[in-house]
């Protein structure tokens, strides 16, 4: 389960109201968290042999003390350069664990093509200065291809998405059917829907789409729905949404759309998203840090 689910559910469990709504989503996780940390103390439920963690580096301190308090076996993966929520310092409050963690770097991975190993070690590499591009033991369809459009309207950005999107479902036709999922990520959330329902008026590709909805924070968030029906191939989700999914090709309509809140995390995290295609899209200008990071493939020479 997510981390806020099973905090909300230590709440039921332990008859406790949640506190109520804040002003942003990282204080809505740590005043959610902070009203959890007395409950491993009434002894209502034991404690976990151990708990596995995902997506570590947006973990609010507060959240690793509630963590720390339910198991004392802990297990954290976590990557500093995909860090979405503004105030997480996850990695950091993991380290000031009075324990102290036992650190492993992982000298490799699978999933990306060179080419995208190489736009997303331009935009941010790792301590150390390892990057994604000489870990690589990428074995997917190759080559793997990065595109940029625009400046472009928006109905233009989504008639040449979809137009891709309809050679893709063939394309990968059956790395679909083994599991593998196309995204298309826009930064506002009512974007979601301009584009579902753009697709729904394709004969193609109706019913192929669904809006995967993040948790924004709010009391209810009665729209929330994290799942993935296996039925429906290409994912619509905002890039807060799109952390710890993977796809084998992503399309990032209007990239250039609130790029004034975004910074190297978040471009790092949306261009790693993909495995073998990204498509980046823009109505007026391509942000810098998309600019410098991509390399146009090398034409003839003569």
């Amino acid at each position: 389960m997510t981390l806020e689910s099973w905090i909300r559910w230590l709440y039921g469990q332990h008859g406790a109201a949640r506190p109520g709504e804040q002003n942003t989503l990282s204080e809505w996780k740590a005043v959610l968290a902070t009203g959890a940390l007395e409950f491993s103390q009434q002894g209502r439920l034991p404690q976990y042999d151990a708990l596995f963690v995902d997506e570590a580096q947006d973990l609010m301190h507060e959240e690793v003390q509630l963590l720390s308090r339910w198991s004392p076996v802990l297990f954290f993966v976590g990557d500093d350069r995909q860090k979405i929520y503004e105030h997480s310092n996850g990695l950091e409050a993991l380290r000031q664990l009075e324990s102290g963690p036992q650190e492993m770097v992982l000298p490799f991975h699978y999933r990306l093509a060179p080419e995208l190993c190489q736009m997303a070690d331009r935009i941010l590499l790792p301590e150390g200065g390892t990057g994604l591009a000489e870990t690589s033991h990428y074995n997917g369809p190759r080559p793997g291809r990065i595109e940029i459009a625009g400046p472009l309207t928006k109905n233009d950005i989504l008639q040449q998405a979809a137009d891709k999107l309809r050679d893709q479902i063939r394309a990968y036709a059956d790395l679909i059917q083994q599991g593998d999922k196309l995204g298309v990520i826009v930064a506002r959330t009512e974007d979601r829907n301009l584009v579902h329902n753009y697709l729904e008026n394709d004969p193609e590709l109706e019913g192929k789409s669904q809006i995967i909805r993040a948790r924004t924070g709010d009391e209810d968030d009665s729209d929330y729905d994290p799942s993935l029906d296996p039925d429906n191939p290409i994912c619509i989700l905002t890039m807060q949404g799109c952390k710890g999914l993977e796809f084998r090709a992503v399309h990032w309509l209007f990239c250039d759309d609130l790029s004034k809140h975004h910074n190297a995390e978040h471009y790092y995290t949306v261009v790693t998203r993909a495995k073998t295609s990204l498509d980046i899209y823009f109505v007026r200008s391509l942000p810098q840090v998309l600019a410098r990071a991509y390399s146009p493939p090398a034409g003839d020479l003569w």
